[in-house]
C-alpha cells in the first residue's frame, strides 16, 4: 500500500470514528445516515469491520454528514420517509404524509388545520428535503 493509501485509508477511518460519534449522538440508525448521504449500506459496514478502505466517494459524503447541522439531517431524514413509499401497512395521501388512523375520526382538512395551528404557534415545522439523493 503506499503511503498516499496508507492516508487516505486513515483520513478515512478517522471520518468513520467521527460520523459514527454524530450519528450515536443523533441517535439515528445505520441506515437512516446511508439513506440520507447517498452511501451503500453494506459497503459503510464493511470498512467500519476493516474489510474495506474509505473510498473517496464515501469520504466526501462522511465530510458532508460532518458539515450538516443536526437539524437539517432529522428534517432531510423525516422528508425522506414521506418520499419512501415501501411499507404496505402504512396509507400514503397524494402528498406522500401518512394517513392517520381512521379511527380517531378526523373530517376532511382537519389535519391540515392542526398541523397550520401547530406551525403558527411555532411547534411544528413542515419537513425540508435538504440533501436529495
Amino acid at each position: 500500500m503506499s503511503k498516499k493509501d496508507e492516508a487516505t485509508k486513515s483520513y478515512g477511518m478517522t471520518l468513520l470514528k467521527k460520523a459514527e460519534a454524530k450519528r450515536v449522538g443523533e441517535n439515528l440508525t445505520k441506515r437512516e445516515l446511508t439513506n440520507t448521504f447517498n452511501i451503500h449500506y453494506n459497503y459503510y459496514w464493511n470498512c467500519i469491520n476493516d474489510k474495506n478502505t474509505p473510498s473517496e466517494s464515501l469520504i466526501a459524503s462522511l465530510e458532508a454528514y460532518l458539515r450538516t447541522p443536526t437539524l437539517e439531517v432529522y428534517e432531510t431524514i423525516f422528508a425522506l420517509r414521506r418520499e419512501e413509499e415501501g411499507n404496505k401497512k402504512i396509507e400514503w395521501d397524494t402528498n406522500g404524509r401518512e394517513v392517520p388512523s381512521s379511527k380517531l375520526g378526523y373530517e376532511e382538512g382537519e389535519v391540515d388545520e392542526i398541523l397550520a395551528v401547530l406551525e403558527r404557534d411555532g411547534v411544528y415545522k413542515e419537513p425540508e428535503l435538504h440533501n436529495k439523493r
